[in-house]
């Protein structure tokens, strides 16, 4: 290759392109992400419960087919409630609990609730077969327990106070040794029979939870460490692996683009036996090939001291 030919080439001049690139690359990797800042979180501690809620449903106000039944399951009992109360319905008309109006979100399509406009359901029991309804899966019904198929559906007290029965709980530590224990209540609550509203009755009772541990939130506090870590400089400004992996797609597509440059020009100049210049297409091809080398390059340094994709 003679004078002529390198000069042709324009090495001098892309030399300069490729820096400016290669540093506006590394601003914006460094810069153009979100600085990340270390916190050691573990499980979050909450104090027990005063008391155990007690369900009663009036089974005159149930519709054919539906019943509240108790499950002698401690797996299944909630934290908050003194059995497993479970809700059944072997009818082939629907039996839907729904979200009360003060509970019902004006801005969930309601459009497969099966139910009258503006009332949200919460779960269907029909033929033996529970579903939930599920407003982060396009707000569509969903068989409880997925393949499990579950034959009924556990009510807790999220459900209860979703369908606007109000409960007197406290969950603090240091219950007062001489605590008041809630006094019954009664609940009259409209629930859907296939298309039919129906007004079911019953009282919530409450009693004193004995399995009450009053230092159980401040010991659980005590023994972990809520403090953050005060992040290094390097690892708060490491780019996190979507910018990593953005940026090498952003280089495989120069190195892609620089040798079909290259081929069409050398294409061109056999059918015209003409010379023509590749060298920006070949200065293209190596600065996309670079990119994609720092990128995996970081990626694995960043894993390897420890503040790579694992923070993330």
């Amino acid at each position: 290759m003679d004078k002529t030919q390198v000069k042709n080439l324009e090495i001098l001049p892309m030399r300069k392109i490729i820096t400016i690139i290669l540093f506006l690359t590394f601003i914006v990797i460094l810069f153009l992400h979100p600085v990340k800042t270390s916190y050691a979180v573990p499980t979050p501690c909450f104090a027990d419960e005063w008391f155990l809620v007690i369900l009663v449903v009036d089974k005159r106000s149930l519709p054919p087919g539906v019943q509240v039944i108790t499950l002698n399951d401690s797996d299944t009992k909630p934290y908050d409630m003194d059995y497993t109360y479970a809700i059944r319905n072997d009818s082939s008309t629907p039996f839907y609990l729904i979200k009360s109006p003060e509970k019902t979100n004006k801005d969930t399509s309601l459009e497969k609730s099966e139910l009258p406009p503006g009332i949200e359901p919460l779960i269907k029991i029909v033929s033996g077969s529970a579903y939930t309804f599920n407003i982060s899966k396009k707000n569509d019904w969903y068989k409880s327990g997925g393949t499990l198929n579950f034959d009924k559906e556990i009510i807790d007290t999220y459900i209860l106070k979703e369908m606007g029965i109000s409960l007197e709980t406290i969950s603090a530590d240091n219950r007062p040794a001489s605590v008041q224990i809630p006094s019954p209540q009664r609940f009259s609550i409209t629930e859907y029979y296939g298309q039919t509203p129906v007004s079911i009755n019953g009282t919530i009772a409450y009693k004193l939870n004995p399995h009450y541990d009053p230092q159980k939130e401040a010991s659980c506090y005590s023994s972990k460490s809520y403090s953050p870590k005060s992040p290094s400089l390097i690892s708060s400004l490491y780019p996190s692996p979507s910018i990593l992996f953005n940026t090498a797609v952003f280089g495989f597509a120069f190195t892609i683009i620089g040798l079909l440059g290259i081929f069409i020009s050398k294409l061109i100049s056999a059918i015209r036996h003409t010379q023509i210049n590749t060298g920006k297409w070949i200065t293209l091809a190596i600065l996309g090939f670079a990119i994609v080398i720092v990128s995996l390059i970081t990626y694995l340094l960043g894993n390897l001291l420890g503040f790579g994709i694992k923070n993330l």
